[in-house]
């Protein structure tokens, strides 16, 4: 298998993990909301505050490691175009620039472990 092969691969299964991640995150929202003791208003047991706001923290994680990765793609496309690469050719890219885009990755799937365990916790 090639290197690129294999990249290729684990860029596809990190971007099907933060759908996965999203959608998790959604759901376990849902379930705190079903756990709403009043019909007139908002009102979540206190056991719950901390797993919605861990849910939610996954996902500002998740939009920020977006943001960020196209950030700095993008001045490393436009820094590549003033030296002169043009389209198609080869463009060695320093892997450190995908350091920090993989810790909010890590993060944000952590967080939302921890907000599951947390959420199971209360359940049982």
């Amino acid at each position: 298998m090639k290197l690129s092969e294999i990249r290729e691969a684990y860029e596809d299964i990190s971007r099907i993990s933060s759908t996965v991640n999203r959608q998790l995150c959604f759901a376990g929202i849902g379930i705190i909301w079903i756990f709403n003791k009043s019909s007139n208003s908002i009102s979540v047991p206190h056991e719950l505050f901390l797993p919605s706001f861990l849910f939610i923290l996954s996902l500002f994680l998740d939009i920020v490691q977006y943001y960020i990765q196209t950030i700095i793609w993008h001045r490393f496309y436009l820094s590549r175009r003033r030296k002169g690469i043009k389209e198609g050719q080869e463009a060695d890219e320093p892997e450190s620039y995908n350091t920090i885009s993989w810790i909010f990755f890590y993060s944000k799937v952590a967080v939302l472990i921890v907000g599951y365990v947390f959420l199971g916790i209360f359940l049982l």
